[in-house]
């Protein structure tokens, strides 16, 4: 029965399993709290005790949290961030966008640019519009109107 998922595990080892089987489970109920909670045969309400009694988090963080990382993971060889966001359960592409700058410091675009040309993820760059205008005065430079 699903509702064994909540009794309190003692190893490590364990603990490794349960947070690999709540991924999973997350991922099949589409991140959705109450969907996880009919799927454990518990109220919602005790799905969100249990995460904090024995995880120290509310389940929403939690679930964020692996939506996320998640994200990150489908970013490197996606070709749309829509996409990625409708598949990890965001009904507003906007809303994935303010989540995902707001844990990473960056937007998505910017960080699947940068993670393409493998640059050093940083808060807020600059960089990319000043080396823009340096290739403009260089091809200039190489290139003269007449």
């Amino acid at each position: 029965m699903n509702s064994l998922i909540l009794v309190q595990s003692s190893s490590a080892a364990s603990e490794a399993a349960f947070a690999n089987s709540w991924e999973t489970i997350a991922s099949q109920c589409e991140y959705r709290v109450h969907r996880i909670a009919e799927f454990c045969h518990v109220s919602t309400r005790t799905l969100q005790r249990h995460f904090r009694r024995n995880y120290d988090t509310t389940i929403s963080h939690w679930l964020r949290e692996v939506r996320l990382e998640k994200a990150r993971t489908m970013l490197r060889n996606a070709t749309c961030i829509k996409a990625v966001a409708f598949d990890l359960g965001y009904k507003q592409p906007s809303h994935f966008t303010r989540d995902f700058k707001q844990r990473f410091g960056v937007p998505p675009k910017m960080w699947v640019l940068e993670t393409r040309v493998e640059l050093p993820l940083t808060q807020r760059r600059s960089a990319p519009v000043r080396v823009d205008r340096d290739v403009e005065r260089n091809l200039a430079d190489l290139f003269p109107q007449s």
